[in-house]
């Protein structure tokens, strides 16, 4: 007996921003998906707030700048103060990087609500709320989605989708159904994310700050549409639902000069950052996105930026394999070519927390010695990854250019022969024009696989300058 049709194309598990994204890529190439919600309504507190230059492109892509740029902020630098308060760091963030954008600073929530109001135009998206996946059963061709009530776990009927992708975040019900091996890198701090909405205006500055003190590590950075968002480490013996309590979240605040006269608290919750990604992210018809598949601190703004990296890899996968231009296969590129670029970036944050987070004042001293040694230059004061990535790419760029070559025709150089051409000549005139399409996809890959949309030793150009005074710390 055949099985009746699927609910949709594409079973989204998780409306949040990559599950949105992935709808709406799809619903372009005319695929229909069901967007299933454990939240009953949106949650409307800020979490992420950077939008990185390939999320920019990406959103241009979709038609959001319009609605985006008007809500988002940007500084031009970003500011590294060491333990007594001098200046180690300066990353330049003024000018374009390689997808033509620069990091632009949102507010998460104001985000979302811009892809929700598009998927709740469309007419190939649909979205339940209030229903998890509690089960999980995979046929030839098509996949059923068991879903259940999220406290209850009430039977709430089954979708059933040619595909689906499991989007639902940190804690992903996917993840486990699949039984996804994860590998952990066990590095993990409590944080304290504080945002805060000032009721005066005030000139911040041209720039985000970063305070690397032992007294306690703390990030300063705008936060979109006016906010402010302090990120303050919970220190060894403080009780973490003791630090959310909004008197002692004020004092925090105090060396800033904000308090509740001036200033409306909007959130204030402890986070665990972790440095995690799952090793297998396809199954079958199953895939992983966002931070079901992955999770690394915030310090290089790249949580958000990851997942809409993966919604962009997947979504025209899926549309190759819904129309039958290529086979289910296909989509194990997807995990390949994601995980390689996650390590990285989840390698990367950890690097710059065990700068930031040094609580000795011995040690923290010893790293500013070594880093003011450097001039303020962050491609040699933290190192560069690029130049790592690059080495290991390497392999891969010579088999290119060994095809590329193999490629030409053979009577091209004999024709050259006969009429004289030296070496060189063949090589200007033949070689280099037949070359040039292999050589600027190697260009293109390089900036990808370099991850230089991120990196801010290529994006930011440091500036070895010093006279500028540390905002004050709080102790």
């Amino acid at each position: 007996m055949a099985e009746p049709p699927a609910d949709a194309d594409v079973v989204i598990v998780g409306a949040g921003p990559v599950g949105l994204v992935i709808a709406l890529l799809l619903a372009r190439r005319g695929w229909s998906s069901h967007l299933v919600e454990r939240h009953p309504e949106p949650y409307g507190r800020p979490r992420a707030i950077a939008l990185d230059p390939e999320t920019m492109r990406l959103f241009q892509r979709m038609g959001l700048l319009d609605e985006i740029l008007p809500i988002s902020d940007h500084t031009d630098y970003y500011d590294w103060f060491g333990a007594d308060g001098e200046l180690l760091l300066r990353f330049d963030r003024s000018r374009p990087a390689a997808p033509g954008w620069t990091q632009q600073i949102c507010n998460q929530p104001m985000i979302e609500a811009i892809l929700e109001r598009r998927a709740a135009e469309d007419p190939l998206i649909r979205v339940t709320r209030g229903v998890e996946a509690i089960d999980l059963i995979e046929s030839d061709d098509r996949v059923e989605v068991r879903l259940g009530h999220p406290r209850s776990g009430v039977d709430e009927g089954t979708v059933a989708g040619r595909l689906v992708v499991g989007a639902d975040g940190a804690n992903s019900r996917v993840r486990r159904l699949l039984g996804a091996e994860v590998e952990d890198l066990a590095f993990f701090y409590d944080w304290l994310i504080v945002d805060v909405l000032p009721r005066v205006e005030r000139d911040w500055g041209d720039a985000s700050v970063q305070l690397c003190t032992p007294a306690r590590p703390t990030t300063v950075v705008p936060a979109g549409a006016g906010r402010r968002r302090w990120e303050f480490m919970v220190m060894p013996g403080e009780d973490p639902a003791a630090v959310e309590d909004p008197a002692f979240v004020w004092r925090l605040l105090a060396p800033w000069d904000l308090g509740p006269e001036n200033a409306e608290l909007e959130r204030s919750a402890v986070y665990t950052f972790r440095s995690l990604w799952v090793a297998r992210w396809v199954r079958g018809r199953i895939a992983l996105a966002g931070d079901a598949a992955h999770l690394m601190p915030p310090f290089a703004g790249q949580g958000l930026n990851s997942g809409l990296r993966d919604a962009a890899n997947l979504a025209w996968k899926l549309d190759l394999v819904l129309s039958g231009r290529a086979p289910l296969g296909v989509l194990d590129s997807y995990s390949v070519e994601r995980t390689e670029h996650v390590q990285h970036a989840i390698r990367f944050s950890v690097e710059l927390g065990k700068v930031i987070c040094v609580l000795d004042w011995d040690e923290a001293r010893e790293r500013d010695r070594r880093m003011l040694a450097h001039r303020g230059d962050p491609a040699t004061a933290l190192g560069s990854v690029r130049a790592m990535n690059v080495w290991r790419a390497f392999p891969f760029f010579m088999v290119m250019l060994l095809a590329g070559l193999q490629a030409i025709p053979r009577q091209l150089y004999e024709a050259a022969e006969i009429d004289g051409a030296t070496l060189w000549e063949q090589f200007w005139h033949i070689t280099l024009p037949q070359l040039r399409g292999v050589m600027a996809t190697i260009v293109l890959l390089d900036s990808i696989w370099t991850f230089r949309a991120f990196d801010p030793v290529y994006v930011m150009t440091a500036r070895a300058t010093r006279t500028r005074s540390p905002p004050s710390s709080p102790t």
